[in-house]
Parts: C-alpha cells; structure tokens; sequence
C-alpha cells in the first residue's frame, strides 16, 4: 500500500530525476513540471569574496517510467536563465534506476543503485549559476533507506543517498544527501535533508572571469533544505521545497533556492 505512494516523494535535488531508494508502480509513468529560484550576492574564492549577484530561473519537465518491477528509467529537460543567459535549453538528463533491496516487501531495508548521462552546451557550462560540469558528464550513485514507526496511514522515512561522478573534460566530484521524512494519513509529505557537494579539482577559484566550469575547481559546499508536498488522489500532487546554503568554498554562497512543483502519475495500460 504505502509503495503506490512512493513516485511521489521527489526531495533530492534541483533537478527533478529520483534518486531514493523506492520505485514506482510497474508499467506506471510519473510526470513532473518544477519551477525554481536559485540567488546568490556573494561569491566565496581563494583570494576572499567576491560580490557578485547570480541568479538561475529553472524550469525542469521529467518523465519516468518503470518497465521492469525492478527498474526505472526517466528523461528530464532543463530551461533556465541566468545573470548571463537568456532563458533557453539548459541540459537533457537520461537515468536508469535498478532496485536490489525492498524494505516494502520482506528485506530489512531498500538499496537502488542507478546512474545519470546529461548533455548540456559549452556556453551554459561557463556559467557561474550553471549545475553543469561538463557538457558530457555521468554521475552514478546509490540510495539506501528504510520506513519505521508506522502508524495506520502516518510512518516516517530515512534515506542516504551517495554519488559521484565525471565529466567530459575537468575532474570527479562526489557527494552525499541525507533525508528524513514524515508523511501522515498519505496525504502529508515532509521532508528535511542536509546534501553536501565537493569537487575533487586541485584548482580553486580565483578570478571569477576565469571560470570554464565546475569541474575544474575544487568547490566544496554543504546545504540545509525542507520540503512540503500535499498529495490528491485524482489530481496527483504538488510541492514546495526551501534550500539554503551553510557553508562554501570556492563556490556561491549565501545562496538560497526555491522550488515548485506539480508531479501526475498515470498509466497508459
């Protein structure tokens, strides 16, 4: 019962792609549309902060589907504009979600194991307020969580999630997310997570003209956020989500981002 409800908990990141260790319904398509507010005025580098406003309006439609009881597939378009860019094609995402462990069936909890391709273009690249690595880039991770204290229609979640990943030019970056969640009478959903991002580059930021990409500074940076999601049968579900940035290195900070969002499942069969 409480498995039907899982598409719908899309807490992980900018992007709209799931990352926890629960899929969906076999043969069940999951349709998201998000709009988002990222804001930067300060710049950390190696050489002290940099006052410089960056800001990103996103807008990210993704579509999953579950084939296989045990796997998941999606694609997710990006739009954005930035300080420097005018609105237009962002990045296009593919991934691929295998579940090993179910915590909803008999196992002691759920393991998923999954990797992400995204294509951008070298001018969004280039950009302070851009989540691109690279122009090519792939990024693998793996998710591991458990529901307890359940409670007629109310339980919690804990999940983990680690990744890391490389692209076209540049060096690896790697990093983890930590989500706690309370949802009451499946129709509620909280969230709180805590993420952390570092890449693994022994260049840090200096002149912020001199920026390529991401992946050729060592940023390093940490980030406390909370999610609300209310859930209709009939109509699916929206949400809102609030991050924050509490600590940076050579990277944005002060930084703060706002998410909305609409998510529909259906099936065609």
């Amino acid at each position: 019962m409480i498995k039907y409800l899982i598409p719908l908990l899309l807490f992980s990141s900018l992007s709209a792609l799931q990352k926890e260790p629960w899929l969906g319904n076999w043969l069940e398509c999951v349709a998201s549309l998000s709009e988002s507010r990222t804001q930067s005025s300060t710049v950390n580098t190696a050489s002290g902060k940099k006052h410089d406003r960056l800001y990103a309006d996103r807008t990210i439609a993704t579509i999953e589907f579950t084939p296989l009881i045990d796997l998941a597939t999606a694609l997710e378009l990006g739009l954005s504009k930035t300080q420097s860019k005018p609105y237009g094609f962002e990045n296009v995402k593919a991934s691929c979600r295998y579940r090993i462990l179910d915590d909803l069936v008999s196992d002691p909890v759920s393991l998923t194991t999954g990797v992400v391709c995204a294509l951008s273009t070298p001018r969004r690249v280039k950009g302070l307020s851009s989540c691109a690595h690279g122009v090519f880039e792939t990024e693998g991770h793996f998710a591991l969580g458990r529901e307890f204290w359940q409670h007629a229609k109310s339980y919690y979640q804990a999940w983990l999630l680690g990744f890391g990943g490389i692209a076209s030019s540049g060096s690896p970056w790697v990093g983890f997310e930590a989500h706690l969640g309370r949802v009451m009478h499946q129709k509620h959903y909280f969230d709180l997570f805590f993420r952390f991002n570092k890449g693994l580059s022994s260049h840090k930021l200096h002149r912020l003209s001199n920026f390529h990409s991401w992946s050729r500074i060592g940023y390093e940076f940490e980030e406390l956020g909370i999610g609300y999601r209310l859930k209709e049968i009939a109509l699916g579900s929206c949400y809102i989500e609030a991050t924050t940035r509490i600590l940076a290195r050579s990277c944005p900070s002060n930084v703060w981002s706002v998410k909305v969002g609409l998510v529909l499942p259906f099936s065609p069969w």
